[in-house]
């Protein structure tokens, strides 16, 4: 009888406490790639789930003549602009359906985001080009956030896309990212529509424990 008494009062405080995990909650950061293709044809058809056709020709562009080459100046100005993303802003603008989650959750949705990096990529057909029309304009974009709010990474490429042609002002775009001290910044302070689904991927979920 001494013998289980004493087990019973072993200390246990030191052991390894056991921790509530949610795939989602858990995660310290994600990442998302976009696909689309900025030539004037969408080269690969078995793509037109996978990837998003912008344009067929770009605002900018001459209204007649040849297919509008995209050149490297034009892609420079692209990356420009998705690199004002990076850094910690307030994505009220770029977020869907804000008002009806927050009535489901019964709070108020933080909307300020941090993202790490966002990078231009080329993904044209370079091991077999073939000269043909629209395969020289496949790019993706990838995302690495701490997390997004609905719809944002969409919202964060169809704003980028507009700005790109010249249908909407960067100015206008910095604007929308500054921190709300108002608390007038809704979705509707965007004019701009959210890229097609298609193009978005959730590539990998990171996490600073090893689970």
């Amino acid at each position: 009888q001494d013998e289980s008494n004493e087990e019973e009062q072993q200390d246990y405080s030191e052991l390894p406490r056991l921790r509530l995990w949610h795939a989602i909650q858990s995660s310290s950061s994600k990442w998302y790639s976009y696909r689309f293709t900025l030539g004037p044809t969408l080269f690969d058809p078995m793509e037109r789930f996978t990837r998003t056709h912008f344009v067929h020709r770009p605002s900018f562009a001459p209204s007649s003549g040849p297919p509008y080459e995209i050149t490297t100046e034009d892609i420079a100005r692209l990356e420009s602009i998705l690199g004002l993303y990076v850094g910690t802003h307030d994505f009220k603008a770029f977020g869907g359906q804000l008002e009806q989650n927050e009535k489901r959750a019964g709070r108020k949705i933080n909307t300020i985001r941090t993202i790490h990096k966002v990078e231009l990529v080329n993904e044209s057909h370079e091991e077999s080009h073939l000269g043909f029309i629209g395969e020289e304009g496949d790019y993706r974009i990838d995302f690495l956030i701490e997390g997004a709010l609905y719809k944002m990474i969409r919202n964060m490429v169809g704003t980028a896309i507009q700005v790109w042609l010249g249908n909407m002002e960067q100015t206008q775009l910095i604007e929308l990212l500054q921190i709300d001290q108002s608390g007038v910044k809704s979705r509707k302070s965007n004019p701009c529509k959210p890229a097609p689904p298609e193009g978005l991927t959730l590539e990998c979920v990171y996490y600073d424990d090893l689970f």
